[in-house]
Parts: C-alpha cells; sequence; structure tokens
C-alpha cells in the first residue's frame, strides 16, 4: 500500500512510502522527491543501534500490539543505516529500548528501504519521517498529524492496518 505523508507546515518536500506486510516481515520504501537541501548522515561502515536519530534526518515506524493497544513500538532509520527501536507500555511512557535484530537498509537516489521483522501483530501504524535542512530547519512529516503540535506517538493520527 502507498501513503503521501503529510508536513505539519507547509514546505516545498513531498516524502511517499510504501509498506509491504507479511508478518514477521514488513517492507518500507520512503521516496524523498527532492533531496538537494536535506541533510542526509553519510552511510555508517558498521551500521549500529544509535539513540537520538530523530535529531536529524530520520524514517521512523510506529505500531501498536494488537492485543494490547495501548503498548506501541518506535523504530526509527536514519540514511546511515544506523537504527533504534523501543517499546512503550502507554503514550510517550517510558521508551525501553528494544535491541531486536537489526533492519535491512538499502538506499539509492530517491528511495531508502526498510526490512524489519515485527514481534507481534498490529492493527495501527503511523509512517513517519524528520527531515533536517541545510538552512537548519527541520520539517515533520506524518501521515496525519495532532492539530497543536506534531506528535508522531499520538495514536488517533495512526492508520489501521488492511
Amino acid at each position: 500500500m502507498k501513503y503521501q505523508l503529510k508536513p505539519y507546515q507547509d514546505c516545498p518536500y513531498k516524502i511517499s512510502v510504501t509498506m509491504e506486510v507479511q508478518l514477521p516481515q514488513v517492507k518500507l520504501t520512503f521516496v524523498m522527491e527532492d533531496q538537494a537541501d536535506i541533510i542526509l548522515s553519510p552511510i555508517s561502515k558498521s551500521p549500529a543501534f544509535v539513540e537520538g536519530l530523530w535529531e536529524q534526518t530520520c524514517f521512523e515506524f510506529f505500531y501498536n500490539n494488537k492485543k494490547n493497544p495501548h503498548h506501541y513500538v518506535e523504530w526509527n532509520f536514519s540514511p546511515s543505516y544506523d537504527w533504534c527501536c523501543y517499546e512503550f507500555e502507554n503514550y510517550r511512557g517510558i521508551p525501553l529500548k528494544n535491541k531486536t535484530s537489526p533492519p535491512q537498509i538499502n538506499q539509492n537516489k530517491k528511495e531508502f528501504q526498510i526490512e524489519l521483522k515485527v514481534s507481534e501483530e498490529f492493527n495501527l501504524f503511523n509512517l513517519t519521517c524528520v527531515l533536517k535542512t541545510k538552512d537548519n530547519q527541520t520539517h515533520f512529516f506524518a501521515l496525519k498529524h495532532r492539530p497543536e503540535k506534531a506528535d508522531f506517538h499520538w495514536q488517533e493520527a495512526w492508520q489501521k492496518i488492511n
């Protein structure tokens, strides 16, 4: 299924995501139309679990646990191929580091492809992106935004899986 991410505020960038789910595998392909002014971290020689990836250009995937919908997982993926994964017991609760199997990340000129294994069935998800530009602007993209602020954890903006 293909999704167009929406910017929280007006900006010239366009990001789409294709998501394929065949549990436990999830494949995400993020496509950025214009990268000229985007800061992309150089590819790491040894990609690793790194915290704070959302402070730079970063792609994200959130999903809940179908049996316990307040429990959810947040994945962060950097263009450097570094990654991070957290579990939350409730909305913005204390994040628990989840050093699960690392995702497979590949990229070409416009696409960032991510393949990962999820540990549980989910029925809600969010696809998001943080773009950091060379003029020190930060742009937030998601399927849907909370009206008063960009908040990727807000499950009322998440999509139902088909």
